[in-house]
């Protein structure tokens, strides 16, 4: 089967099936210190503060909410080429916010989804290990298995 990654406001991560549940990210992380995102918020009438937040409010440059930070928060995604699964293969999909991103790694949550045999179970592993991490920001993350 093929999936399209959709990204910029959700980071979407793929966990191929191996033995050591390697991840494959599908989206590229927004982040308001990236040369292009800095241009366009200042486009905008935005500026990107010391500490590489939007307006000095927001880390991301691209989010589904946020809407108070509009219209130098962008909702518009990019669209990724399609990945495919083949048939038979264990994968799932990690959709998680920046609160996860920021401290896990792709490994390291393609590590604990292929041990998980529940999306749930996962989900909340990775939940509380970025917690654990130190994560300051919202912690979201949700596992579908393919």
């Amino acid at each position: 089967a093929e999936y399209m990654g959709a990204g910029g406001w959700s980071v979407s991560r793929r966990n191929d099936g191996s033995e050591h549940g390697a991840a494959k990210p599908l989206t590229k992380d927004h982040k308001a210190e990236d040369k292009a995102e800095r241009d366009r918020i200042h486009a905008a009438g935005g500026y990107v503060g010391d500490d590489a937040r939007v307006n000095d409010i927001v880390a991301v440059a691209r989010a589904v909410g946020d809407f108070y930070a509009k219209p130098y928060v962008s909702s518009q995604v990019d669209v990724f080429a399609g990945v495919t699964v083949p048939e038979g293969t264990r994968a799932a999909l990690i959709v998680a916010c920046d609160g996860v991103w920021d401290v896990i790694s792709d490994a390291m949550a393609g590590a604990i989804v292929a041990a998980e045999t529940e999306p749930y179970a996962a989900a909340a592993k990775l939940r509380d290990l970025a917690f654990e991490h130190g994560s300051g920001d919202n912690i979201s993350v949700q596992c579908i298995y393919l």
